[in-house]
């Protein structure tokens, strides 16, 4: 029953019923770990601790990811290098490495984040196996992420390119529609916004024919923040409605956020009262992102039209924890919508200019009050 229960698992995600196959795996693990197989329970939490990554419940997931450090060790001794001539428990060791450089990224810590990432597609490679291979294509896509938070934006291309040769190669949609998802953010990060929104248009399209809603929220929602970035606040709103009743289910903090984040842009303080509402009712504070979290202060400041101490918290944290550029200048627009101080906004304003050379953003910020 408990390897039905497994291969349950791995058959929902692949079809996109992530809540479903979370349930199953979560069953799995416990038989694992009462008929005493530890390396079955080791390789069950790897997959429950994806399929929380999946759900956007990133701390459970590390959580996840310790438990299965935790029986590796028990089982192997300590985690070796990527280079390291031992084959025995590679697969556990590969998809270890993702699932902590995921955790790791999840909290803006992009350089250990890209060690680890890089461990897990060497050990992944070497497996030669179908599994093998699926761990190193999902490592290359993190991966990609973190190469664009480090400024590496051909070693992110390179990633991605890998990614979709072999996942076209194998007619593998959810991948296809991920390396897509990725994809944009490196657009993004080039100043190509129409290729961007191009991508994640695909992304969608190939979410929604999949029925896969992870999938699809992650696509909707990186379309909500590109919008916002683009001044286009109307599909802004669309796409962060949508995002947000795909995860109806099983809510997360980033949903909540991003329509937060859409009414401080249109200037809608009834609308942002209840989205920071439902956000604190619906989360305990430990239970929110560093990036929600920022966002979730920069809004409430919002709130308030004076120069608090706030604003110079929030404007300095995020250039520290990873935001990308156009994150941080949506974080300076806020800052200007809510201050008051003429001496404040100038000097906020200076700052934000000096990020980017983008003519759409300098004369955004030129023009905010």
């Amino acid at each position: 029953r408990t390897k039905a229960r497994a291969v349950r698992a791995h058959a929902r995600g692949h079809l996109g019923r992530v809540l479903e196959a979370l349930e199953d795996a979560q069953h799995a693990r416990a038989g694992c770990a009462e008929a005493g197989d530890v390396r079955a329970t080791a390789h069950a939490s790897l997959d429950e601790c994806a399929l929380l990554d999946r759900a956007s419940r990133s701390n459970e997931a590390a959580a996840a990811a310790i438990m299965a450090r935790t029986l590796i060790i028990q089982l192997a001794g300590p985690i070796p290098r990527a280079d390291d001539p031992e084959r025995d428990n590679v697969a556990l060791r590969a998809r270890l490495a993702h699932a902590e450089g995921r955790a790791l990224a999840r909290i803006g810590r992009h350089r250990d984040a890209k060690g680890l990432l890089g461990v897990a597609v060497a050990f992944g490679a070497k497996l030669e196996t179908v599994a093998g291979r699926e761990t190193e294509l999902d490592a290359r896509l993190l991966l990609a992420s973190e190469h664009v938070a480090l400024g590496a934006l051909d070693a992110a291309d390179a990633e991605l390119e890998t990614v979709f040769t072999y996942a076209h190669a194998s007619n593998d949609l959810p991948r296809i529609s991920a390396a897509h998802d990725a994809r944009a953010l490196v657009r993004c990060a080039r100043r190509d916004l129409d290729g961007a929104e191009a991508d994640l248009a695909a992304a969608i399209e190939l979410a929604r024919e999949l029925r896969d809603d992870a999938l699809e929220y992650r696509a909707r929602y990186h379309r909500g923040e590109l919008l916002i970035w683009r001044d286009r606040l109307d599909d802004a709103v669309a796409s962060a409605r949508r995002a947000f009743e795909l995860c109806a289910a099983a809510p997360v903090p980033h949903a909540g956020i991003l329509l937060a984040r859409v009414a401080v842009a249109r200037g809608d303080l009834a609308s942002l009262d209840s989205h920071l509402q439902w956000v604190a009712t619906t989360f305990p504070d430990d239970e929110i992102p560093v990036d929600v979290r920022l966002f979730r202060d920069a809004a409430r400041a919002s709130l308030d039209r004076a120069r608090s101490p706030a604003w110079d918290r929030i404007v300095a944290e995020a250039g520290t924890i990873g935001l990308t550029v156009n994150a941080r200048l949506e974080i300076f627009l806020a800052a200007l919508a809510g201050t008051a101080d003429a001496a404040a906004r100038a000097d906020l304003r200076r700052a934000a200019l000096a990020l980017t050379e983008d003519p759409s953003w300098r004369a955004r910020l030129r023009a905010a009050g």
